[in-house]
């Protein structure tokens, strides 16, 4: 099932897909390259209200992933892969208020990750695929709205983790159940050392098949989280503009994170090659004002805000191909008050892809 929710990590439905097709036996003992590219926009604003007057904060995303890799089977029911996937992130901010110094500043985060995976069948009903997943980050950040535009940070380091995944095939039914452990290392700040961590999860999916062009499907997914140290502000690199900023950035929901989200969905073919894919998903998120970027154990039900997301696509898929292209949305909205202030958070997000795979 495709999970089209970036609250803020890519859900990686390319990942899935290509680790659900090793964990199962091929329909060939070959080769597969896949490739995946997709891109997605949101705009997001910040409303602050204190005794009366109201300051808006704007900011624009552009998300550009792309992923390619090589798989390998050099017996019935074994696989090897290498996937590289690549999250660029280009961020601006627009601020609505003249009395800021930065005006339409612009921020670029990239992610390159490489994924070294190994999948085989216990027997004909289960399988089991394991992944180690190293990433090297890099970050460029202007850091406050009240920073110069010469007060820029740059900083760079890598993270590692590790995740696995099991389906189980039942006549009709398969359930796959899959982990991903937080991603966690450090990078260096202007001569600082900050543990970096992106959060983990853990899903179960479960697949009907009413019939042979027909399936429903749903999923669960919670997420787990490391300490992270980016919400700590460092002091910048300028020596004549000694400002403090933050390695989180300009964007407004910088502190959003996952809490959860659950999905159903259904795949439909028509005619011999051509398929159908919708998907609805109902994510819950929490602000964190928690320095370290990890949520309360327990968080108060009112400030679990909802978010709701949806994607469809159309697919070619042959024997020993497959190309498809899809469309997202996801959207959400809250209010929430901290002290005397009143904040209204806003987000819409949309983009387009396009992922394929070829068995050689």
């Amino acid at each position: 099932m495709w999970f089209p929710v970036d609250l803020p990590m890519p859900s990686e439905f390319f990942t899935a897909r290509t680790q659900t097709q090793q964990s199962t036996t091929p329909r060939t003992q070959g080769m597969l390259l896949p490739l995946a590219w997709r891109t997605l926009e949101s705009k997001s604003t910040l409303t602050t209200t204190q005794n009366g007057t109201s300051t808006l904060q704007t900011t624009y995303a552009k998300l550009i992933s792309r992923n390619t890799g090589i798989a390998v089977s050099p017996a019935s029911g074994l696989w090897f892969s290498a996937l590289f996937n690549e999250d660029a992130v280009q961020v601006r901010s627009v601020p609505d208020s003249g009395r800021y110094s930065i005006m339409g500043a612009s921020e670029e985060f990239l992610n390159r990750e490489l994924l070294a995976r190994v999948a085989f069948d216990i027997n004909s009903s289960a399988a089991v695929g394991l992944a180690l997943r190293g990433q090297r980050i890099k970050g460029d950040v202007v850091g406050s709205f009240s920073a110069l535009t010469t007060d820029r940070t740059i900083y760079s380091g890598q993270r590692m983790g590790i995740a696995a995944a099991t389906i189980v095939s039942l006549q009709s039914v398969k359930i796959a159940l899959r982990y991903e452990s937080p991603v966690t290392g450090k990078v260096s700040i202007g001569g600082e050392s900050k543990v970096s961590a992106s959060q983990g999860l853990l899903g179960a999916a479960v697949n009907f098949s009413q019939s042979d062009s027909l399936h429903l499907r749903g999923e669960y997914i919670t997420y787990e989280f490391a300490k992270n140290e980016l919400a700590t502000s460092v002091r910048s690199n300028d020596k004549t503009q000694a400002t403090t900023i933050s390695p989180l950035g300009l964007a407004v929901d910088a502190r959003l994170l996952p809490l959860s989200v659950m999905g159903i969905g259904l795949q439909n073919k028509f005619g011999g090659n051509l398929r159908f894919d919708a998907d609805l998903v109902l994510g819950k998120v929490h602000f964190v004002s928690s320095p370290d970027l990890v949520p309360a154990k327990t968080i108060p039900d009112d400030q679990v805000l909802p978010m709701y997301a949806g994607r469809f696509g159309v697919s070619i898929d042959k024997s020993d191909w497959e190309s498809q292209i899809f469309v997202d949305y996801s959207s959400f909205r809250s209010t929430r008050s901290e002290g005397q202030t009143k904040l209204l958070n806003a987000s819409t997000q949309w983009g387009v892809g396009l992922r394929s795979g070829v068995e050689l």
